[in-house]
């Protein structure tokens, strides 16, 4: 496939791909067709709203092609309302070039068709993944995907699963809920996942020792710098000496962020738009927005500046970097946000009943 001339191109060839050969081959493009286009921090807004449009509306089209399969085999009977939804940097329109899969399903049928709605569902599931996989969207090593059940299941199951994880009676429990606060629909009834989500933030809102254990969770992991601007990197194994940059800073602002949104009862899903709502609210300074945002945004660049780099396909989920390869101006940003996302986990730290 030549490498299309435009953004809308672009778009325009997912929403009219006929087969999974097609999105696979719009896939592989994105990279040398964002290598054509400016990418500087100023454009990185721009590079990720056209990102996200790319893969919502691959997966999409996938979820089409999965459908029309499930219903063709007469597995079962479609449930009156089902809805995929997914997670993650998906979820939040943080998505670089390349991303692994998190999602899941939500649906609601009548008690009597239940076992045949199930029957439905558990197949579109199979064959909705395996889409996935095929144009290339790795299986999530951490099974947050609509084929594990825990990630499927009807709008009752769900509140029941929920609740279980706010009482915090398993060792993964915050862990979960924290992943389920970040869910968003990408195909089906759409107000199944907005109920949802809806009724889980106020859920974590009004209840204190929910937000006293996420607080813990989120700042159970540092940030690797020290007072002086010393950044610590692997020490050992195959990236020694280099640094994650999702590991290292960029997933604990955005599990800050998401709290703070959370504990204010914010639908919100992306970080940006966290942000402004927590500005627009009051709860956040105009100096301290702007150098959040501006931390953040370059964070972002720093992503989809480093899943463009050739890396091979074994690599193409790899967030880890030479901090002497980026130029001086980048490792002052990149300490800078660092050293800004400390200060806002030790902002976090210091309330001290979450509101």
């Amino acid at each position: 496939m030549n490498v299309p001339e435009n953004w809308e191109q672009v778009l325009h060839i997912i929403d009219y791909a006929q087969s999974l050969d097609e999105l696979k081959r719009i896939h592989e493009t994105l990279i040398p067709f964002l290598k054509q286009q400016t990418i500087s921090v100023e454009e990185t807004e721009r590079i990720y709203s056209f990102l996200n449009r790319a893969h919502r509306g691959m997966m999409k089209r996938a979820l089409e092609l999965a459908e029309n399969r499930v219903i063709q085999e007469n597995a079962g009977k479609r449930p009156d309302k089902i809805s995929w939804m997914i997670m993650g940097s998906g979820a939040r329109c943080e998505q670089t070039v390349w991303t692994d899969q998190d999602n899941g399903i939500v649906y609601s049928c009548e008690n009597h068709e239940r076992d045949d709605c199930e029957r439905f569902v558990e197949r579109f599931s199979e064959i909705g993944v395996e889409y996935f996989r095929k144009i290339g969207y790795p299986l999530c090593p951490g099974n947050v995907m609509a084929t594990n059940p825990r990630w499927r299941q009807s709008i009752e199951e769900w509140k029941i699963t929920l609740l279980e994880y706010s009482s915090g009676t398993t060792f993964n429990s915050m862990k979960f809920l924290f992943i389920a606060i970040d869910m968003a629909p990408i195909y089906g009834n759409v107000e199944l996942v907005h109920h949802l989500r809806e009724w889980l933030i106020l859920n974590v809102k009004t209840r204190k020792s929910i937000l006293f254990q996420l607080k813990d969770a989120i700042l159970s992991h540092e940030v690797p710098i020290n007072l002086f601007g010393k950044v610590f990197t692997e020490r050992w194994g195959e990236y020694s000496g280099q640094f994650d940059i999702k590991t290292g800073v960029f997933s604990q602002f955005v599990n800050a962020i998401k709290f703070l949104a959370a504990s204010s009862g914010y639908q919100e899903t992306s970080t940006l738009s966290r942000m402004e709502r927590l500005f627009k609210d009051g709860k956040l300074t105009a100096p301290m927005y702007e150098e959040l945002k501006e931390a953040f945004t370059f964070l972002l660049f720093l992503r989809v500046k480093n899943s463009l780099a050739e890396k091979g396909d074994s690599h193409s989920l790899d967030q880890h970097i030479f901090l002497n390869r980026l130029s001086a101006d980048s490792l002052k940003r990149l300490k800078q946000a660092m050293k800004i996302t400390k200060r806002l986990q030790s902002s976090i730290y210091k309330r001290g009943d979450g509101d």
